[in-house]
């Protein structure tokens, strides 16, 4: 999956400082993933999305100064998956054979995968004794040379037996696990596949600790206890068992540690600006129920019972100077109205200035959590009514709970007080309440990171990436 976006960043020429913004497009990739019949394919993008999420955040990270605008194209590429499959006999390389570690049988055939299970039930069969129990395990419906994907099958058509893991090597002498097994991933059968000039091949690991110690440790001393999912290694048996209760909850990984002398380090500095201003933002909706069929009450399921359709919005520009802008407020006119369309229109043209008198007469009689009837104002009809709903009108029933009756009171006072005349004033009061609190504690937190940080979360579009330049920067 290939995401193409328009990067955008202020164009800055020596002795002018900024002249305008220029655009260039940026290409991130999700990297290659196998989708078979067994695939769960939500997790797989969901997969995909999180990879390029990742990139899109990590070059925004980078200092560049480059700032995501809009998506340019998507790109799914797919080829004809074709698994791997172990073959005939392959020498392996003097560095592993010297090992001792890896029994290599010399079949003339395409069941090497078959042979290495055979010689582990019996040790101390040759491939001619071995020939004796071809037929001893089941391979219904298999096909040799055995496919990666088929070694559930195999399993599971054999289940006396124990679970089946795969290994193998990359071009950097590191071995990896490239299949494991469901169950009990410690005891269990161990084969290495190895490929060769197109031609592939399975080998028994008899001394899986031999096979891989020095990978992981320099010292040829002592006995250590390795976790054949994640190779993290341990001097007593009894941590590993301990080690073993989580890891195989977590997806198979090699961990690998970074080259000796590499660093990484704080580089964003153009972070520590505050950004002159900031645009604080929320949108109310109509909560239109929906009729949908009934779930099955014996499996898990979402219940979707409303469609959230906008019905206004709030926007308020606060400049780190504290100079004060009016907050826009936007409500529906008419049913047909494109709400987000217009945020977008409003926004970009805005510039004008305001009343600080207003906004702090605002905030005072309002300061406690506002009361609003989401699920009553279900329609744009129900923005021209003339007075406050009945306290049952505000049941939440996404909450399963009625407002207590100071609730209804405080919704009251706030009615009165500001001389509502219609649930529209009502809409558009408390869309403002909510955007003036928001800036407020934002704002707090922008004082307290730069105190404690000297960054401006404001910069940022997650709190992992501020927490990761904090960390980066404090540990310096």
């Amino acid at each position: 999956m290939i995401l193409v976006c328009l990067m955008e960043k202020q164009k800055i020429e020596k002795d002018k400082g900024v002249v305008g913004l220029e655009e260039d497009k940026a290409y991130f990739t999700s990297g290659t993933l196998i989708n078979i019949i067994s695939t769960d394919v939500e997790k797989l993008i969901d997969t995909c999305i999180n990879s390029i999420e990742g990139g899109i955040e990590a070059c925004q990270q980078t200092g560049s100064a480059w700032y995501f605008k809009e998506v340019y194209k998507l790109e799914i590429h797919t080829v004809e998956y074709n698994p791997t499959k172990g073959s005939s006999y392959i020498l392996l390389p003097d560095w592993i054979s010297n090992k001792k570690a890896i029994v290599n049988i010399e079949n003339k055939d395409e069941k090497c995968f078959l042979w290495c299970i055979l010689r582990y039930l019996h040790p101390k069969e040759r491939l001619t004794g071995l020939k004796k129990y071809e037929f001893s395990l089941n391979t219904k419906g298999i096909t040799f040379p055995m496919k990666l994907k088929d070694i559930t099958k195999f399993e599971k058509l054999n289940p006396s037996l124990p679970g089946i893991n795969v290994f193998s090597v990359n071009d950097n002498k590191k071995f990896y696990p490239l299949r494991m097994a469901e169950k009990d991933c410690l005891n269990t059968i161990d084969l290495f596949f190895y490929e060769q000039d197109g031609v592939s091949h399975h080998s028994l690991i008899k001394n899986f600790t031999r096979l891989i110690k020095s990978q992981i440790t320099a010292s040829k001393n002592g006995t250590i206890f390795i976790c054949k999912k994640c190779f993290t290694h341990f001097t007593k048996d009894e941590l590993l068992q301990k080690h073993i209760i989580y890891c195989p909850n977590n997806e198979t990984v090699c961990v690998n540690m970074p080259k000796e002398n590499t660093m990484l380090y704080f580089k964003n500095y153009y972070k520590q600006l505050p950004i002159p201003f900031v645009v604080y933002a929320d949108f109310e909706c109509f909560t239109k129920p929906m009729n949908t069929c009934s779930p099955n009450p014996k499996e898990s399921y979402n219940y979707n019972y409303q469609k959230h359709e906008p019905s206004g919005f709030c926007f308020y520009i606060k400049g780190v100077v504290d100079t004060i802008f009016e907050p826009i407020i936007y409500t529906k006119t008419k049913d047909s109205d494109d709400v987000a369309k217009i945020f977008v229109e409003k926004l970009a043209k805005y510039r004008g200035a305001a009343h600080n008198s207003c906004n702090l007469q605002c905030r005072k009689p309002i300061n406690d959590s506002s009361i609003y009837p989401y699920d009553y104002v279900s329609s744009f009809e129900k923005l021209s009514e003339t007075q406050l709903p009945p306290k049952e009108e505000f049941y939440s029933k996404l909450n399963d709970e009625d407002i207590t009756d100071d609730d209804y009171q405080h919704a009251k006072n706030v009615w009165n007080t500001f001389k509502c005349k219609t649930i529209r004033d009502y809409h558009n009061l408390y869309l403002k309440s909510d955007v003036l609190l928001l800036s407020d504690v934002f704002k707090n937190f922008r004082k307290t990171c730069l105190k404690h940080y000297n960054l401006d979360p404001a910069h940022y579009y997650t709190s992992p990436g501020l927490a990761w330049d904090a960390c980066l920067k404090e540990t310096g």
